[in-house]
């Protein structure tokens, strides 16, 4: 280990499990905690560029495992609301070789659960919420709702939206509302097709579902 250093790290999610594999690479002790009791297929779609794909690469080729299982659009379209018309066309994979990478949709569940196998599985602590820390210069002092205190050189806060990290450090923010909405609907292709949405749905193409489409409307977008 580098230095014999030992990183919490409170929060299993995204963010968390791609510190914990990145650091664990580079040598150091780390130990993820997350509240929940096991891993479970939360979310739904997910976006990912280029520049994230890169970083992905050094879990061990994780990159290239994803790009197996995702979709990998050509283009992100924006279009009007109501007939469709095309207002901005924004090329993606259709341009890879610029980038280097490619630009990928997946579930967001099948992207932790990928995330997670690159974890050495003693590493990651279920049915751990932090309810408090001390910091006394030299090291922390992790509480755990279940009883369990835990001492480490170095916390990393990546436990979300009611984060116990950032209270800690910054005390407690109210949400501020900031006026969107975000709505999700699925369709299935067959009612898309009966419907003539298909050419819009694939960026005006004809060889399938290739484009990330934005829905312009005057005071809301949607995405498809």
């Amino acid at each position: 280990m580098a230095n014999g250093i030992r990183i919490g790290i409170a929060g299993a999610g995204l963010g968390g499990v791609a510190a914990a594999g990145l650091l664990e690479r580079a040598g150091f002790d780390v130990v993820l905690y997350d509240q929940a009791p096991g891993f479970s297929r939360l979310g739904a779609g997910i976006q990912f560029g280029p520049n994230v794909l890169k970083i992905l690469a050094q879990l061990d080729g994780l990159d290239k495992e994803l790009e197996a299982i995702s979709c990998l659009p050509d283009y992100w379209v924006s279009r009007k609301w109501d007939d469709g018309t095309i207002m901005a066309k924004i090329p993606l994979n259709a341009e890879r070789s610029r980038y280097g990478a490619p630009y990928i949709t997946i579930h967001r569940g099948d992207l932790h659960q990928r995330m997670l196998e690159r974890i050495s599985p003693e590493r990651v602590r279920w049915g751990h919420k932090l309810i408090d820390f001390s910091d006394n210069g030299r090291e922390v002092a992790l509480t755990f709702e279940n009883g369990t205190v835990e001492i480490v050189d170095i916390l990393i806060g990546a436990d979300g939206i009611n984060s116990c990290v950032r209270e800690k450090l910054f005390g407690m923010d109210e949400a501020v509302y900031t006026g969107w909405i975000a709505h999700r609907a699925i369709i299935s292709g067959q009612a898309a097709k009966a419907l003539g949405l298909m050419s819009m749905l694939s960026g005006g193409l004809t060889t399938g579902i290739s484009s990330v489409i934005i829905w312009i409307v005057r005071k809301a977008n949607s995405t498809s």
